[in-house]
């Protein structure tokens, strides 16, 4: 048989894999495979394969603490960063649901993101307080006191009396992976939302099959990634090209991740060159 027939029969094999994976298995696993290897670059740090994943323990621990409870949805508002990602995991970790905000939304867009993600929780970056803090009072379910404030960068108002800060509660965290959950392949595991900009925006519920799916097909199908490479998103990660494009395409493969800020023309190539990226994500 020719060489073609074996490239698209492992190929086929690889996808009957699907079936038995999610975040948590992935994460724990490439966490054991690739260890202290680089995985994600963010401004001047490198996180390991295997410091992200304590990192996600860590929040998965403390969420569960909380009463986190398998098939919740979280609320999460955050600009890119290493954080926003070990979110993502420590809720999927125990098969909770990430509702991924738009950080460009305000007022009512934000309000109606908020309330139909069915969120009692949020957990919001400091430099994105300014757009919720007139919003909080009135919001249908989320309630001060269960609004998690992250402060690597610092808020540019106020900080509402109420709510909880997220990176003291992290500090006596364990960084064990937390007990076993049943998550199935065909759980959910995002919420990601339309722009708005034909109306309020709309809930697109994101399983981890097409997470771990989109990490096959563009990774490896599309990018043809290798363990050369070193993929870059200047893209927002609440958004599936940065969630589902980029970094599943890096977690599924074992490859680094380096992610902006955000997008700006002037240092795109400066930081494609600083992270010796091989391909990106536009």
């Amino acid at each position: 048989m020719s060489m073609l027939y074996y490239k698209f029969f492992f190929r086929y094999l690889a996808l009957l894999a699907l079936k038995n994976q999610n975040v948590r298995k992935t994460t724990e696993q490439m966490a054991v495979r690739r260890g202290g290897d680089p995985f994600l670059l963010f401004e001047n740090e490198k996180i390991s394969f295997d410091e992200f994943n304590r990192a996600s323990n860590r929040r998965a621990n403390l969420f569960m603490a909380m009463g986190v409870q398998k098939g919740e949805a979280v609320a999460v508002m955050m600009e890119n960063r290493p954080e926003i990602l070990t979110t993502l995991v420590g809720l999927a970790k125990l098969g909770a649901v990430t509702g991924a905000i738009n950080t460009n939304l305000s007022g009512q867009a934000l309000a109606h993101s908020l309330n139909i993600s069915g969120a009692t929780r949020l957990i919001v970056g400091a430099e994105c307080l300014e757009r919720l803090v007139d919003l909080l009072p009135n919001l249908e379910r989320i309630r001060p006191q269960n609004v998690l404030l992250d402060t690597r960068w610092p808020a540019t108002v106020p900080v509402p009396a109420g709510l909880q800060d997220l990176n003291g509660m992290l500090t006596g965290a364990s960084e064990a992976n937390p007990p076993p959950v049943a998550i199935g392949t065909f759980d959910p595991l995002m919420l990601i939302y339309t722009s708005g900009t034909t109306g309020l925006p709309k809930a697109s519920r994101i399983t981890h099959y097409r997470w771990y799916g989109a990490g096959i097909a563009f990774g490896q199908y599309c990018w043809e990634i290798t363990g050369r490479d070193i993929i870059y998103c200047a893209l927002p990660l609440y958004h599936s090209n940065g969630a589902l494009i980029a970094f599943a395409s890096a977690l599924v493969n074992g490859v680094p991740l380096a992610i902006s800020r955000r997008f700006r023309a002037s240092k795109f190539w400066e930081e494609v060159t600083q992270f010796q990226a091989t391909a990106f994500i536009y």
